[in-house]
């Protein structure tokens, strides 16, 4: 968010405590009435939560006090349960950007590494105040709403080079301490992955390039294909050479992993749940330290996704690579997180394999798992979790292109599908022939329980640009097309929820039906940017900075959200639980119930003396749309989005974000 002028406003009130407690009880007596009672979960990229002016470091995490303040206030404000991470991998710059998914899936990322925990005796003092400081000072952007990632992410940042200098503490304490102790057990429990990955940064700094196709040994290039004799013989030489680089490295992963499971620690005291999300893809790094746990010169999904595909013919085999592979992947994700956003989901019932360059899908190869892989999968992680996970907790992304993936086959659900939770979205209607698709009446009436329904994600057009009549545009061989969710939306709500089209016209009044739309569902999810109704595009694919993925919530974050309210595209619960009882009767049965109901919505529109300051808005009215792909012009040219989409059933997920997103993937790790 920017700030774009200044207006004189009446600005509402935050609770009290009191009020807190009471509104809290409402809020939750409330979702029992209308059958809300599962998943309350908020989306968050935890590199853009808040931090304190003074301690901004650029990239926040999940083991800043700051963060555990802003969820103790999201889940006050917005009775959540749970919260979902994008994931949290190592990510190098692409065109200026730093995109989550296409981050490493086994190691952490160095922003995980929170350094004012290393300022405590817990950690042995390994930082002072001044060198916090320094990089601190360092961050020198729009620090408040942008994330900084080159202040901390990359390797030499000042974020890192601070690491160096607590690395070299570190090395100096007694080898009884118990970090040294923690330390050298994390490396033991580890190895499989932390070694390679060691040996991979060691000499990507020696050869200047991250590139293994450009190192110059040949031995080096293909070292995890060699016999353990000869790679062992090789490692050895090149720790010789360079034995700090490796276990400087090893020392951040040791500080990421602990220092994400303080976070989750904090989340779980609060009575949260961690979600992580659990990415397709492995970046250069992985497929070179796990060689023949791919299916060489093979690509999976579409043909321009330019993502290496994992051994498919191979991963249920035990003892294979693929299966390792897969094994030591869900091991380490059943440690880091409660339980599992799978990502394109639709990857482990139905993949496609696809000779790498070629250009269509015409000599690839379509494996059909049926439900096999995902019950081993779901089997693995009770295992490794204990008998109180249920694979009832994990939620599946299913969502998909029509070339890609229908969950529909001969009219009915496909058995892998059908008794798994999936995360639908409502951004993006069709009424065909009446049916509303991707609406929640359409998903319900489909019968596509269980689902968590929310508006949008990472991934789809802000709410704000939507109830705004922002179309979402499209160009391809240079033609223009538009999509206006808007429009396609407005029959559908005034039909769920009794209110009338001419008044869901206004923009704010169809914000807030969208938020009580997302409420229908017995599990939900939410965006943060759409809660802080935030207008400007999280994935926007046309910037080249630090705003890609980086719309950072701001310190005063409270008043940011009731500001937002005020404005109409904040969600507030209360606003939505009141258009629900009306539209379901309940404000009659629940009479007593409805009227505090009212009060707390009211209480959140409550204005304070009338005061001059600057509005928090977007930084330009201008949409922000994902770059055109000739495959979507053609899916909006031949009507596939609507006839088409509706015949096979699949779902309404906005092609080119799923392109987006899957062509991080490609990134020169």
């Amino acid at each position: 968010m920017k700030i774009q002028g200044i207006s004189k406003f009446s600005f509402g009130r935050a609770l009290d405590m009191k009020e807190a407690q009471e509104y809290a009880e409402t809020l939750a007596q409330a979702k029992k009435v209308i059958g809300q009672t599962g998943k309350s979960v908020l989306i968050v990229h935890d590199a853009c939560l808040p931090q304190n002016p003074n301690r901004n470091t650029g990239v926040a995490n999940l083991a800043g006090s700051d963060s555990a303040k802003f969820f103790e206030f999201a889940k006050k404000y917005w009775g959540i349960n749970s919260v979902e991470v994008l994931p949290q991998g190592q990510v190098k710059a692409h065109d200026n950007r730093y995109g989550a998914y296409s981050g490493t899936s086994l190691s952490l990322g160095n922003h995980q590494i929170n350094l004012e925990l290393l300022q405590t005796p817990e950690y042995e003092n390994l930082i002072s105040e001044q060198e916090f400081q320094s990089v601190v000072r360092a961050n020198n952007t729009d620090k408040d709403t942008v994330v900084n990632w080159r202040n901390v992410m990359d390797n030499d940042s000042p974020h890192d080079k601070t690491l160096r200098n607590a690395f070299e503490r570190f090395q100096n304490l007694p080898e009884t301490s118990k970090l040294k102790q923690d330390y050298i057990e994390y490396c033991k429990q580890n190895n499989e992955w932390l070694e390679p990955k060691s040996i991979y940064e060691t000499l990507s700094k020696r050869y200047g390039t991250t590139d293994t196709r450009r190192w110059s040994n040949p031995v080096d290039q293909n070292l995890y294909s060699l016999s353990q004799d000869e790679r062992s013989l090789r490692i050895g030489e090149i720790l010789k050479d360079s034995p700090q680089e490796a276990n400087f490295y090893k020392f951040k992963q040791f500080l990421a992993d602990n220092h994400l499971q303080k976070g989750k620690e904090q989340l779980n005291n609060m009575g949260l749940k961690l979600y992580g999300d659990f990415p397709l893809g492995f970046t250069r790094d992985e497929i070179w330290a796990f060689p023949n746990a791919f299916k060489r010169d093979f690509n999976m999904g579409l043909p321009f996704w330019n993502m290496a595909s994992i051994n498919y013919d191979t991963i249920l085999e035990e003892g294979s690579e693929a299966n390792k592979l897969l094994q030591l992947k869900l091991s380490l994700y059943a440690r880091r997180y409660d339980s599992l956003r799978v990502d394109s989901a639709w990857n482990y019932i139905k993949p496609i394999m696809t000779p790498a360059g070629e250009k269509s899908l015409a000599n690839s190869t379509r494996k059909n798992f049926g439900t096999t892989l995902l019950d081993y999968m779901e089997n693995a992680l009770k295992k490794l979790k204990g008998e109180s996970f249920s694979p009832s907790d994990l939620i599946y992304e299913f969502e998909a292109g029509p070339e890609e993936f229908s969950m529909w086959e001969n009219g009915r659900l496909l058995p892998a599908v059908e008794n798994r939770t999936k995360a639908l979205n409502t951004v993006y209607m069709k009424s065909v022939n009446g049916d509303n698709w991707g609406s929640y009446s359409a998903y319900s009436q489909k019968g596509l329980q269980p689902f968590s329904l929310g508006i949008g994600n990472h991934d789809s057009q802000p709410l704000r640009q939507i109830a705004n009549d922002i179309p979402e545009i499209f160009h391809v061989d240079n033609q223009e097309f538009k999509i206006n969710h808007k429009a396609d939306a407005i029959p559908v709500l005034s039909q769920e929820l009794g209110i009338s089209e001419a008044a869901l016209k206004k923009p704010e009044e169809f914000a807030k039906a969208k938020w009580a739309e997302a409420l229908l569902g017995k599990d939900n999810h939410m965006f943060y940017a759409d809660a802080f109704g935030m207008q400007e595009r999280f994935n926007d694919f046309k910037l080249k900075s630090h705003r890609f993925f980086g719309l950072k919530i701001p310190s005063n974050y409270e008043d940011a959200y009731i500001r937002s309210v005020q404005e109409g595209y904040g969600f507030n619960p209360m606003d939505a639980m009141e258009k629900l009882f009306m539209a379901g009767g309940h404000d009659k049965k629940h009479s007593m119930l409805f009227e505090k109901i009212q009060k707390f919505k009211n209480i959140l529109l409550e204005t304070k003396n009338d005061i001059t300051a600057p509005l928090t808005t977007s930084t330009s009215a201008k949409p922000k749309s994902p770059k055109a792909l000739a495959v979507i012009g053609i899916t909006l040219a031949f009507g596939i989005l609507g006839g088409i989409l509706y015949k096979n059933k699949t779902n309404t997920t906005n092609y080119s974000d799923k392109y987006e997103k899957q062509s991080e993937n490609t990134v020169e790790f």
